[in-house]
């Protein structure tokens, strides 16, 4: 293209890069686009780890269950709530002759920032409801869901709570048993709001 200015033929260049507020905007399009996707996968791995620990979980009642059945007497599935603390422990401490405990227990620990929120009980299956405080605070023991030795429990449903420590967010995950046939499911996990 050729422009004619005094006398004067100039050539002018067609613009072959970008202008500082074009590449400004593009950098804040592309910083957006990143925290967004960060978002998504955080979400995305907590949910997941969420879903690892309910199934650890599971197992645990599982175990606790077989343990139960083996030592031909109850026992007894607690969990601390407001941390990620459990244990399963005879019903009755008995002895055999040689003074071992004649059933022996086990404890576990979830995942970091995963907790136990809550745990209901109930009576079914000629299994009796757990007596104890129905509002039990954080750091206490949980009543007890009793596994009998005919393979029945208690209904319940366990409330696990994972804490974001970026965002102070909290996603939940329900897992409930029915005692009849000690089948576990497990709640997709929600939204739980702020965190306690």
């Amino acid at each position: 293209m050729r422009k004619r200015t005094a006398n004067k033929i100039v050539r002018s260049r067609p613009r072959g890069g970008f202008t500082l507020v074009e590449l400004l905007l593009a950098l804040a399009v592309l910083t957006l686009l990143g925290a967004l996707a960060v978002q998504a996968i955080n979400g995305t791995l907590f949910a997941a780890r969420l879903q690892q620990s309910a199934e650890q979980l599971r197992t645990s009642l599982t175990d606790a269950r077989l343990k139960a059945i083996e030592a031909g007497q109850p026992m007894f599935f607690r969990c601390q709530l407001g941390s990620g603390n459990y244990r399963v422990e005879p019903a009755t401490s008995t002895l055999d002759s040689l003074g071992q405990p004649t059933a022996v227990g086990f404890a576990g620990t979830l995942e970091e920032n995963i907790v136990f929120r809550s745990m209901n009980c109930s009576g079914q299956c000629g299994v009796p409801a757990p007596s104890g405080p129905s509002g039990v605070p954080d750091g206490a023991w949980s009543t007890p869901l009793v596994f009998m030795p005919t393979g029945v429990a208690s209904d319940a449903e366990i409330v696990l709570g994972l804490i974001n420590p970026d965002s102070d967010r909290e996603r939940q995950l329900a897992i409930t048993l029915r005692g009849i046939t000690c089948t576990a499911t497990l709640s997709e996990p929600l939204d739980g709001g702020v965190a306690r």
